[in-house]
Formats: C-alpha cells, sequence, structure tokens
C-alpha cells in the first residue's frame, strides 16, 4: 500500500502520462520545473500553452486545437 505522501506525484504522472498519450502527435506536454505549471508547447512552433492542473491543461489544449488544429502529425 502506498503512503498518501506518494499519491500526488503518481497521480501527476498517470494525468501527465495520460495527456501524452493523447496529444503527443501535437505538443510537447511537460510541468515546468520552476513553477510547477502544466504546459503544452505546440511543435508546429506556434507557441506553448499553460494550465494550474491537468484538467486546466486539458481544457487549453482543446480551446488551442479547435482555434488552430494545423499542426504536424
Amino acid at each position: 500500500m502506498q503512503s498518501s505522501d506518494e499519491t500526488p506525484e503518481l497521480d501527476a504522472e498517470h494525468a501527465l502520462e495520460a495527456l501524452r498519450w493523447c496529444w503527443d502527435a501535437a505538443y510537447e506536454v511537460f510541468i515546468e520545473e520552476t513553477t510547477g505549471l502544466w504546459c503544452a508547447r505546440r511543435l508546429d512552433g506556434l507557441g506553448t500553452i499553460e494550465g494550474n492542473s491537468p484538467d486546466g491543461l486539458r481544457i487549453e489544449i482543446l480551446d488551442d486545437w479547435a482555434l488552430r488544429p494545423a499542426v504536424p502529425r
């Protein structure tokens, strides 16, 4: 059984893996070490978006994709 101290890190890792699995053809998804922000850098060079949480970043990615879907695959 895991201690409660490990749970947030494990949850963050799972969320990061899920976002990468869904979006790795269009975005480089990562957590900015200095700020703790969840980030997605567009592979077409048109910028980086941020969220305060995995769900926040997911919403930002969906909004960004809806506005500018032309990303190389």
